[in-house]
């Protein structure tokens, strides 16, 4: 009776471990085929996405080349107008030079016109008040007469001058006033010099 257990126990086991074996291996191949989907799965993602990032790539490169021509487009355009705007301003600058030189050359025609006519009232003046003076010369002697004697101004101013060059040794240049003071009654005239020295003339 033991014996037949132990067949069976035996039996049991050797059924369940190949049982477990084939399990076993079913799972492997599960595992394996899984792992073989995701590898599949990744390397169709990767393919996937590196389609995706050179079509994102072309996509760029052709919007930078659009850009590029368009800014090139732009540029050109905006160098022609810069240089239009330049050569519109010089004809300006031009125009206003010529403008502003007419006007300076009539200015100083102006200018010269009425100096030359200034200059001409001016002659005439000057000789209108040379021609008046000449004819209105009056010669004039102030004299003083006095217990019989004649003392005459322009001898007593000379006789002064002597006085300062002769008896006082100074240069008649560095005579810049002359006052002569007559008085009778001590028969003299007293001279005062640049307001300071005064002398004595006995007539």
């Amino acid at each position: 009776m033991k014996k037949e257990l132990k067949a069976k126990e035996a039996e049991v086991r050797a059924e369940v471990k190949a049982e477990v074996k084939t399990e076993a291996a079913k799972a492997g191949a599960e595992v394996k085929k899984a792992e073989a989907d995701v590898k599949k799965a990744v390397e169709k993602t990767g393919k996937e996405t590196a389609k995706a990032a050179d079509k994102a790539a072309k996509t760029v490169k052709k919007t930078a080349t659009a850009a590029k021509k368009a800014a090139e487009k732009t540029g050109e355009k905006a160098a022609e107008e810069t240089k239009k705007t330049a050569a519109r301003t010089a004809t300006a600058a031009k125009k206003t030079a010529t403008a502003a030189k007419k006007a300076a050359e009539k200015a100083a025609e102006k200018v010269t016109a009425e100096a030359d006519k200034a200059a001409e009232t001016v002659k005439k003046t000057a000789v209108k008040t040379a021609v008046k003076a000449t004819s209105s010369k009056v010669t004039e002697t102030i004299a003083l007469q006095y217990l019989g004697k004649d003392i005459r101004m322009d001898a007593l101013t000379d006789e002064a001058k002597k006085v300062w060059t002769d008896k006082l040794g100074r240069k008649a240049t560095e005579l810049k006033s002359l006052d002569i003071y007559l008085k009778p009654e001590d028969n003299a005239a007293y001279c005062v010099f640049n307001g300071e020295l005064t002398e004595k003339i006995d007539f």
